[in-house]
């Protein structure tokens, strides 16, 4: 399927959103938890472990198909695959390859800091984690853009409202950090 510049603007802006969404869903199910049980940071790593290699493992079920149960994600993805060709590929077996790798890194963790008494004290911790969350996914999910926004833009640059979204997501990483290291 091809799309307008301003229809691909406002698939990636959709699909930005949703993927926003679908990550504040998920935050505030952990933060549930968090508020009803005493939770430490090792289970957090954990639950982290569980979801990055249940991803990965369904992505690597689903091999080269880009079908979704989320309508704006198959949209997306059908789009990139079309554009990308083989280099789509490649790409979803590093996203593979990397969500197994962080899988793992967790649940060692995770063990790891097993015993330590390391729980989760404040909405502030809590906060911080959901900052830096937010704002890792976005990154990433940005760099990973940068270059197909560079080359469709008409204007031969990145749109002001990816710049304005690469901005606070870089803010709010530096914002966890500072936070983090200097409290």
């Amino acid at each position: 399927m091809e799309y307008s510049h301003a229809e691909l603007k406002n698939l990636r802006v959709k699909y930005a959103v949703a993927m926003n969404i679908q990550i504040l869903l998920l935050i505030g199910v952990m933060i549930s938890i968090v508020l009803m049980y005493e939770v430490t940071i090792s289970h957090m790593h954990l639950v982290l472990s569980i979801i990055f290699i249940l991803d990965a493992t369904r992505l690597v079920w689903k091999g080269d198909s880009t079908k979704s149960i989320i309508p704006i994600y198959q949209q997306m993805h059908t789009y990139e695959k079309q554009i990308k060709g083989e280099a789509w590929l490649e790409d979803r077996k590093r996203a593979i390859f990397l969500q197994y790798f962080l899988g793992f890194f967790w649940l060692i963790l995770s063990f790891a800091g097993m015993g330590e008494d390391n729980t989760l004290k404040s909405d502030f911790q809590v906060a911080v984690i959901i900052a830096f969350v937010v704002a890792l996914v976005n990154v990433v999910w940005f760099l990973d853009k940068k270059k197909e926004y560079r080359e469709e833009d008409e204007g031969g640059g990145i749109s002001n409202a990816v710049k304005f979204l690469a901005g606070l997501t870089i803010a709010l990483l530096i914002l966890a950090f500072a936070i983090i290291f200097f409290q």
